[in-house]
């Protein structure tokens, strides 16, 4: 069977075509997955920066009043639900001076003794949080501690970052990892177990 010079010149021409296509294809394709890795290593640095600057402006402000004030004079940085769970253990220890009713340490440094300075380590992210590892400096440009004190967990929603959580590592004292939320959930229960 013999193809007719037309139908060889719409072959060539459809096969033309088609490389092209797959390559532009392929080449969109890859544009893509590198726009995708620019704008997550993008969010990677806002999210450590974010992080950084709170803990910043905390170092200070944790010294005259204690972690009430980023409760009070910064609620927009956290989440709903770790919002209320603060409100509510701080109002419990409120009404309850003198007993220990709810935190007896300082939530988002994970200590009793403030540092120097913190400083946000390895930021990462898994699905929708992101992660920040936080530890505390004790000497102006001395060595930070090598491993972090808590990792502070963030969500973004409407192109604002928000604390979701506080996770606390295992250390000499606990043998299992904690977070904020699942301690104020106890402390909430143990009030009401109270008479």
């Amino acid at each position: 069977m013999r193809i007719s010079l037309v139908a060889r010149y719409a072959l060539i021409t459809f096969a033309v075509v088609a490389v092209i296509s797959l390559t532009n294809s392929a080449s969109a394709a890859q544009r893509s997955h590198s726009a995708g890795k620019s704008s997550d290593s993008i969010r990677l640095a806002e999210c450590r920066t974010f992080v950084q600057r709170f803990y910043t402006w905390y170092r200070g402000a944790v010294e005259r009043a204690g972690f009430e004030s980023a409760v009070r004079k910064k609620p927009h940085l956290f989440n709903s639900a770790l919002l209320q769970a603060l409100q509510d253990d701080l109002t419990a220890a409120k009404k309850s001076p003198g007993e220990i009713v709810g935190l007896d340490f300082d939530p988002f440094t994970n200590s009793q003794d403030l540092p120097e300075s913190f400083v946000v380590g390895d930021v990462r992210r898994k699905g929708d949080i992101y992660l920040a590892d936080v530890s505390g400096q004790w000497t102006k440009g001395g060595a930070r501690d090598p491993h972090p004190w808590l990792v502070t967990e963030l969500k973004q929603r409407s192109g604002r970052w928000m604390f979701t959580n506080f996770r606390y590592p295992p250390d000499k004292h606990q043998q299992k990892s904690d977070d904020l939320l699942s301690i104020l959930a106890r402390l909430k229960a143990e009030r009401k177990k109270k008479p």
